[in-house]
């Protein structure tokens, strides 16, 4: 009973100390109070009490502290006193702690992400996940410009769902843009979205292809040929054919050569 309160004090003084050094901009404590956010459950537990914390009480030095606790990115400050001699990039279960409660997820990674600026607006971002959760019209916040990437997680070779996956395309995205991680990866406020649509309903990964790496599985794809959004002009052409499935044979036709490269490169590489 005394170990069990003595867990919930330091919880506590976890969160307290989080979330008073997002407030005070002490971003070196801020950081090590993100690096003990350890438990089950544990950033619900953060996101309930930072949600109650308005935007402008945030330094911007604590946004980017945050993503290089989370993300590892030291591209804004490689040389902060956040980041030296401390580890970056944690494996946090952030996002997966928040399943069922979005609207607090969203709210907290407004307050916490850096005022976004995209120099190049996608016309068009994809995501892997059920199909029964977009029937409900129940959609995550994480995108990406990849269609292939998208893929995986739809088949559920990436993320464990129930049942049949789905891979899904919102159009003209910007006004849901709650920030550009990299070139990949985007995260969307869900509400937000006015046109999101089902791309393709791929069989989950088989056992067939358990053993084939990522490039022949992507090889293999029917998206194959569906242009990456930083791909902006066959994006456009795309769209203006009504996104069909197959894409465009350019596309295909590049990738496929360069998987193709990319495996006898590893062939050479596995027989050396």
């Amino acid at each position: 009973m005394e170990q069990g309160i003595e867990d919930v004090r330091r919880c506590e003084g976890v969160v307290s100390r989080f979330v008073g050094a997002a407030i005070s901009g002490d971003t070196r404590d801020f950081y090590r109070a993100a690096m003990e956010i350890d438990w089950p459950g544990a950033w619900l537990d953060v996101f309930t009490a930072l949600d109650r914390v308005p935007r402008d009480m945030i330094a911007d030095d604590i946004r980017y502290a945050f993503l290089v606790a989370w993300r590892g990115d030291r591209d804004f400050n490689p040389d902060a006193p956040y980041a030296n001699g401390l580890p970056i990039g944690a494996n946090w279960t952030l996002t997966h702690d928040l399943v069922g409660n979005t609207d607090l997820l969203v709210r907290c990674l407004k307050l916490l992400m850096p005022d976004h600026r995209v120099a190049e607006l996608p016309l068009v971002l994809y995501r892997g996940q059920s199909l029964a959760g977009h029937e409900a019209g129940e959609h995550g916040v994480w995108w990406t410009t990849y269609p292939l990437y998208a893929e995986r997680f739809a088949k559920g070779g990436s993320r464990s769902h129930v049942g049949q996956g789905a891979v899904l395309m919102t159009v003209d995205p910007h006004s849901a843009i709650i920030y550009k991680l990299n070139q990949m990866d985007f995260l969307l406020d869900p509400s937000k979205l006015t046109d999101v649509r089902v791309l393709d309903t791929p069989l989950r990964h088989t056992e067939a292809k358990t053993g084939m790496n990522e490039l022949e599985r992507d090889l293999r794809s029917r998206l194959l040929g569906v242009p990456s959004a930083c791909q902006t002009a066959a994006t456009r052409e795309w769209l203006d054919l009504g996104a069909p499935l197959a894409g465009l044979p350019s596309c295909r036709k590049a990738r496929t050569e360069f998987f193709l490269k990319e495996l006898a490169a590893e062939t050479m590489r596995a027989a050396a």
